[in-house]
C-alpha cells in the first residue's frame, strides 16, 4: 500500500451564497433598508468607506445589486433580489479564517435584524471553497496519484485516440438528501503557479437539514474536503 502524499494549503478562495424564499421585488422598501442593515454590522467591524458601497436598481430584478467592497479589495458582500453572497480570496492563514467567520456571522445577523421571515429566511446556502496546495514530489507525483484513480481498471494507453499525454481529474458528488447536503468534488493538478494540486468544494445545504448555522457548515465542509483528500491518498499538514 502507498503511503499518503503531503501536502501544505498554499491558498484558500471562499465564497457563501444564501438563497432567500422569497425575492425582494421592492427593491427600494425591502432590499435598500436590509443592505443598510449588512453595511451597518460591517462598517462597526472594519474599515469601509462609501467608495467601497455600490448600489444598483435595474427595472429588471435580475439585474439589481447593491455591494460592499472589503479589505482592499480582498472581499466582497453582494445583495440581490433573492440572494447574498460574500467572497474572499487569497486566504493564508487560520487568521484570516477566523475574520471570514467573524464577516459571515456579521452578516448574517444583519438579516435577521432587518429581514422579515417570509421573505428573508434562507432556502438554502451554497458553500464553494476553492484551495491550491504544495505537496511532496511536486507536480509528477500529484498526476500519478490522480491517474491512479481516474484510470479506474481501465487500461488506457499513451497515444489512446492519438493522445500523447492523459491527465485525470477526480470528481464526485456525495449526498444525503435525509440531512439535507448535497455535495461536489473536482480534484485537479494545479494551473498555479508555485503550487501542484487543486481542490474545489461545492456544497449545497437545504434550510432545515442537519447543517443550519455558518459553523456548522464551515465544520462539515472541513472534514468532507479534507476527508475526500485523505481518501485519494493525500494528507494535509498545516489544517487548523
Amino acid at each position: 500500500m502507498k503511503r499518503h502524499m503531503k501536502a501544505q494549503v498554499a491558498r484558500v478562495n471562499v465564497s457563501y451564497e444564501v438563497s432567500f424564499r422569497r425575492p425582494l421585488l421592492d427593491w427600494a422598501s425591502a432590499a435598500l433598508p436590509l443592505f443598510q442593515s449588512l453595511y451597518d454590522r460591517l462598517s462597526e467591524n472594519f474599515s469601509l468607506t462609501l467608495a467601497d458601497v455600490a448600489v444598483h436598481a435595474d427595472p429588471h430584478p435580475a439585474y439589481a445589486v447593491a455591494s460592499i467592497r472589503l479589505f482592499g479589495g480582498a472581499g466582497a458582500v453582494e445583495l440581490r433580489p433573492d440572494r447574498w453572497r460574500a467572497t474572499f480570496g487569497n486566504l493564508r492563514s487560520d487568521e484570516d479564517r477566523k475574520i471570514v467567520m467573524r464577516c459571515l456571522s456579521l452578516l448574517e445577523s444583519g438579516v435577521e435584524a432587518e429581514g422579515r421571515p417570509d421573505r428573508h429566511k434562507s432556502a438554502q446556502s451554497l458553500v464553494a471553497i476553492a484551495s491550491w496546495y504544495v505537496c511532496e514530489g511536486g507536480a509528477t507525483a500529484v498526476t500519478e496519484l490522480l491517474n491512479r484513480h481516474g484510470l479506474l481498471g481501465t487500461p488506457i494507453s499513451q497515444g489512446f485516440l492519438g493522445a500523447e499525454d492523459i491527465d485525470f481529474n477526480v470528481n464526485p458528488r456525495l449526498r444525503n438528501p435525509r440531512e439535507g447536503w448535497d455535495v461536489t468534488f473536482l480534484i485537479q493538478p494545479s494551473l498555479m503557479e508555485g503550487t501542484h494540486l487543486f481542490a474545489n468544494y461545492s456544497g449545497t445545504y437545504i434550510d432545515g437539514g442537519r447543517y443550519n448555522s455558518i459553523e456548522q457548515k464551515a465544520e462539515h465542509a472541513k472534514l468532507m474536503l479534507t476527508g475526500m483528500l485523505e481518501k485519494i491518498g493525500v494528507e494535509l499538514t498545516n489544517v487548523a
